[in-house]
């Protein structure tokens, strides 16, 4: 196995051929024998050989010391001169060249093996010198180009000397000039907030004797504006004395400003957040997808009577739906979650309560999705309509009763809408007044005349002007006193003329204004008529009673 390689100058071949056999012997390849220093020169740049042994005196112009002074200056390879004589001018000049050993003619073989093996030794050792020195001096040019350009402040400092180095960046962070402020500690700490101080302290305290220390801490500094800047300071020891005592710290103080004011705006809408679900009025209650409460506000609890450990985490199907709907329920919550299904924006159900009462609910529902649009959940907000179903079937229940009474009774009775002061439509006719049409004009019924004005009707039914005039007067009286009004009317029919006794309530809205009118009427034809019978009979007697007188 070769040692290295060797350029061998020397101009007497007789003893370059000795040479060059004792280095082979050895085990070195010598890759080239030349006789000047010019050659030297050349085939060193041309082989790159690992070491170069130098005859002193050469043919050429320029001699052995000269030509390992370019060697040594342009390709840094050791030269170990080889020498019959031994001037002090020689010596002086040579040591110049900074050889790495002499040997003195006649070559011996030990003398040469531990000359040549000590030089390549020597180069191995200043090459990789040369080389750490420069990647260190290429780390630190680095390391300064970081510190230069990052906005963030770099600091070195040596907790046994108190020396502390700020970067530029420390300084502009603070708005300072970069160097405006002393390299201390004590000016750092002029600049801290006065509710950080006793944290940092306490903290730097336990880094210096090794307890576990926080390597990361919001504080805040005083910029040169006077505002306070928020900074992350990161720090990490990184030397310690053979006691295990800290000796060495460096860290980084970041501008968080703007990362506080992001968390305080989130912190606040999440408060409001929060705020809006414990005053609202409505139940809100988030799923996952398995149908597990994440979330119920105090509305919801209070409209399932559970507190809220009681709900968080249960399944809301299982737990709190009637079981005859919690098949149909299920069903339509794995679409929307599992199949992607837009969910029922509006629907109503009931949902059980601790005390196992019942809640009629409607519910809006909204999917919930994570970043990346995935489904994990259901946010709903229900409103208890549980009152207004059952005034919704007290109502429904009331109008039923009403209905019956109104189809039902022998007093005709009509409904009519009040569009303009003189203009009245047929809203509504019960069965009784729908009987009368009928009798009065066979082959007509309510149908004919609904949704008609009076005077359309009227016109259909053929009643006399005068007739429609005295309905509109009392309508227009009821309105302007909004107090019913009660006449006796006069309506001709096809066969007969019927009298009615006939009252005008007002139908009045929540703000006071008449809306429609009903109209109920009571048939006393046959009392008229028994009236008339009565007046005839008794005039004819009268009559009669009279004759009598003047016969006697």
């Amino acid at each position: 196995m070769e040692k290295g390689t060797i350029l061998l100058v020397e101009d007497e071949a007789v003893v370059a051929m000795e040479i060059q056999a004792i280095l082979q012997n050895l085990g070195y390849s010598v890759i080239k024998t030349v006789d000047t220093g010019e050659k030297a020169i050349c085939k060193t740049e041309q082989y790159k050989p690992d070491l170069v042994l130098m005859d002193i005196r050469i043919k050429g112009e320029i001699d052995g010391i000269d030509a390992a002074e370019e060697i040594r200056s342009r390709f840094g390879i050791p030269v170990v001169f080889s020498t019959a004589y031994l001037d002090k001018e020689r010596i002086k000049r040579a040591k110049l060249t900074m050889p790495f050993g002499y040997i003195l003619k006649p070559i011996q073989e030990r003398e040469l093996i531990v000359t040549i093996e000590m030089a390549l030794y020597v180069s191995k050792v200043d090459k990789e010198r040369k080389k750490a020195e420069e990647e260190l001096r290429t780390s630190e040019k680095r390391f300064q180009y970081a510190m230069e350009a990052s906005s963030d402040g770099i600091f070195d400092w040596n907790l046994k000397t108190g020396e502390i180095y700020f970067s530029p960046g420390y300084f502009a962070m603070l708005g300072y000039e970069p160097n405006e402020l002393p390299h201390s500690m004590e000016s750092f700490k002029k600049l801290l907030h006065p509710d950080d101080t006793d944290r940092m302290d306490q903290n730097i305290s336990r880094f210096m004797t090794g307890d576990d220390a926080d390597n990361n801490m919001e504080l805040r500094l005083k910029g040169k504006n006077g505002e306070w800047i928020w900074v992350l300071s990161r720090a990490k020891v990184v030397e310690f004395d053979e006691t295990g005592a800290a000796m060495r710290m460096v860290g980084t103080n970041s501008n968080i400003n703007e990362i506080k004011r992001v968390e305080e705006v989130l912190e606040y809408e999440k408060w409001k957040a929060q705020h809006y679900m414990d005053i609202a009025g409505v139940s809100l209650i988030a799923l996952d997808v398995n149908g597990c409460v994440t979330m119920i506000n105090p509305k919801g609890c209070e409209t399932l009577g559970y507190e809220e450990s009681e709900i968080i985490g249960r399944n809301w199907f299982d737990h709190f739906i009637p079981n005859e709907i919690i098949l149909e329920i299920k069903q339509v919550f794995r679409q929307v979650v599992q199949q992607g299904l837009q969910p029922v924006d509006y629907h109503e159900n009931e949902i059980l309560r601790k005390d196992g009462t019942r809640r009629s609910i409607a519910w809006h529902n909204s999917v919930l999705r994570d970043r990346a649009g995935k489904i994990i959940g259901l946010l709903s907000s229900g409103e208890d309509i549980t009152k207004r179903k059952q005034a919704e079937k007290e109502l429904k229940e009331s109008e039923n009763r009403l209905a019956t009474i109104y189809n039902s009774t022998s007093n005709y009775m009509c409904l009519l809408g009040i569009e303009l002061p003189d203009c009245f439509r047929m809203v509504s006719v019960n069965e009784a007044y729908n009987a009368t049409v009928k009798a009065g004009y066979p082959g007509m019924s309510k149908d004919d005349i609904l949704g008609l004005t009076l005077e359309e009707a009227a016109e259909k039914l053929n009643w006399p002007q005068y007739v429609v005039d005295m309905a509109i007067q009392s309508y227009k009286r009821v309105i302007r006193t909004g107090k019913p009004v009660k006449v006796i009317e006069e309506v001709p029919t096809r066969d007969e003329t019927l009298y009615l006794e006939s009252t005008y309530t007002p139908i009045i809205d929540e703000n006071g204004v008449c809306t429609h009118i009903l109209y109920v009427t009571h048939d006393i034809s046959q009392l008229k008529r028994a009236e008339a019978n009565l007046k005839a009979l008794l005039a004819e007697k009268e009559a009669k009673l009279q004759l009598l007188q003047q016969s006697d």
